[in-house]
């Protein structure tokens, strides 16, 4: 997801009075380091507002506030890997492992430089225009400077669209522009922005913690209305005018292997979102043997007396979002080191921008500051709250999952730029992994129900990328899709294959880093249980997986063993 949307995927922490590194004359290993923070603060305006309250601390200057560029190419990395790799023979303990996960972070960047115009921005579950509102309707308000910036970063939002607009005309001139029917999905999610109404409505609900008399706010909730009929409408009406102009020039109507170097961009770009080396044919072991193994539990322990408890109802009695969390925070010790008091606060999404299927998501809190952590819920959710479902979900975006890994990787006091490092595969695996702890955890079900409806879950886990892979790399048809799930007793009708297929081809990389991260994730605990027998306990690798914080999963396994060697 560009990283215009760094409060939802994890993505965020003093020397010199240059926030340029210095090339001619080096400096220590982690002065560079902060210098190399500080740049990147500076080229992202968002990144930087999302992640620190007092950026002035850092010697940090806004240089421009904007949505940034929709390409990404503001940093020379090829020339960073070669300043970082000067540093190698003179580190030791916790810097080689920075070293490391910076070098392959830079590393995944170069190679992804070599796809140009493949990446499609207006993929309708990850677009940058609704990225562009998430940022908007998530901005942070601590004083009233940061009103006045907002309504300029709103103001930037046509440079941004333009900046689309260019992208797209070149991505359809080298035949990589989206298919048709993809084209029309995205349209339908940009009409809903092209009214002030959301954005507007957003702004007059915020309450704000400093002093701002209710003739200001007016004001401000007028400039803000001003500035979006004066920018970014027009920017989302060229925006929808390119689309419509470039929309018949696709040459992608079945799936990412029909493309010019499309195989290898898909799995580029499953390798850098997981940060491995792994081929395809690698994943798609680990994907066949976690069908295999779901497969064959279902198949030996689901009987008629079984089948008929998981036909009826299966609540928690659990029936608000706030008794989920609480109940998780009072088991999940069983498990994982306890944290100090959180601080959190449920509060709703807006529905201006909430998908019905999305039940809750992560705000990740700054770097720098005591904020409460704030989950965002959605009430207008298809899932019912006394759910597993919702538990589970709930255990990934809060405890133990995503607000557990940000508030322990903030403790660890590491070097700043190492909380900007975001793979998704490492966030988003673990937090799916942790979701097999809520269906232990889960309450008032049995736990033979749990154990098949998980076992199910994982199944599915390993379809989706079966799927995924066969489309984008195998040229699967829709038939070959059905016949892969019957091949598991998982019988599709036409229509659920044709809306797996069809989402799976407008967005290609959608649920890699949740299933693949999860399943990396899996092999090291069974790695880790094999290597340490009697001594194992999840508990310790628990805490190791997040020892670390965000990492490549290439390096995972080892820093798992260092930690857990300690």
């Amino acid at each position: 997801m560009k990283k215009i949307l760094l409060l939802i995927i994890s993505v965020f922490l003093i020397v010199g009075c240059s926030s340029q590194p210095q090339e001619n004359k080096k400096v220590s290993f982690h002065q560079y380091l902060r210098q190399i923070f500080i740049e990147d603060m500076e080229n992202d305006y968002l990144t930087m507002h999302s992640s620190l309250i007092h950026p002035e601390k850092y010697d940090i200057k806004v240089k421009k506030i904007s949505f940034g560029n929709i390409d990404d190419k503001n940093i020379d990395y090829k020339k960073r890997l070669k300043t970082l790799e000067s540093y190698k023979d003179s580190l030791s303990g916790s810097d080689k492992t920075y070293y490391k996960i910076l070098h392959r972070t830079y590393e995944d960047q170069v190679k992804m430089d070599e796809y140009e115009y493949m990446n499609n921005i207006c993929d309708p579950n990850n677009s940058f225009t609704e990225n562009m509102a998430t940022s908007l309707l998530e901005f942070r308000f601590d004083n009233e400077n940061d009103i006045k910036n907002y309504i300029k970063l709103i103001e930037s939002g046509i440079d941004y669209c333009k900046q689309a607009v260019a992208y797209l005309k070149k991505q359809s001139e080298e035949g990589y522009f989206m298919s048709s029917r993809v084209s029309s999905e995205y349209l339908q999610s940009l009409n809903k922005l092209m009214t002030s109404s959301w954005l507007v409505s957003s702004f007059n609900k915020r309450t704000f913690s400093f002093s701002l008399s209710d003739e200001k706010k007016e004001k401000y909730g007028e400039d803000v209305k001003k500035a979006y009929e004066k920018s970014l409408y027009p920017g989302f009406k060229l925006v929808k005018e390119a689309v419509l102009k470039y929309k018949n020039t696709s040459k992608n109507a079945s799936g990412l292997s029909e493309l010019k170097n499309g195989k290898s961009y898909f799995e580029a770009c499953v390798q850098s979102i997981l940060g491995v080396d792994d081929s395809l044919s690698k994943m798609k072991e680990k994907a066949i043997a976690l069908a295999k193994q779901s497969s064959d539990y279902i198949q030996s322990h689901l009987n008629a007396e079984l089948y008929y408890k998981i036909t009826a109802s299966n609540s928690t009695g659990l029936r608000t979002y706030r008794s989920v969390i609480q109940d998780l925070l009072q088991r999940y010790q069983e498990d994982f080191e306890k944290l100090d008091h959180i601080n959190y606060e449920i509060s709703a999404m807006d529905q201006s921008n909430a998908s019905s299927s999305t039940l809750a998501y992560y705000v990740n809190p700054t770097l720098d500051g005591k904020e409460t952590n704030i989950i965002r819920v959605n009430e207008n959710s298809t899932q019912s709250k006394d759910s597993l479902d919702a538990y589970s979900t709930l255990a990934h975006e809060s405890i133990p999952g995503h607000m557990y890994q940000f508030n322990y990787a903030r403790m660890l006091k590491r070097p700043e730029i190492l909380y900007t490092v975001s793979y998704l595969g490492y966030a988003e695996g673990y937090a799916t992994y942790v979701q097999d702890y809520a269906y232990k955890y889960a309450p008032h079900i049995d736990s033979d129900v749990k154990d098949i409806l998980l076992a199910e879950q994982h199944l599915q886990y390993a379809l989706v990328i079966l799927s995924m892979i066969g489309i984008h790399n195998d040229s699967y048809s829709k038939t070959d899709v059905k016949r892969l799930w019957s091949d598991y007793q998982m019988n599709l009708s036409f229509t659920e294959v044709s809306s797996l297929y069809n989402q799976m081809l407008d967005s290609p990389f959608m649920m890699c880093p949740y299933y693949l991260g999860y399943m990396y994730i899996k092999d090291i605990q069974k790695n880790m249980k094999s290597k340490l027998g009697d001594k194992y306990t999840n508990k310790a690798f628990n805490k190791a997986l997040v020892a670390n914080g965000n990492v490549p999963i290439a390096l995972l396994e080892s820093t798992v063993i260092d930690s857990m060697k300690k």
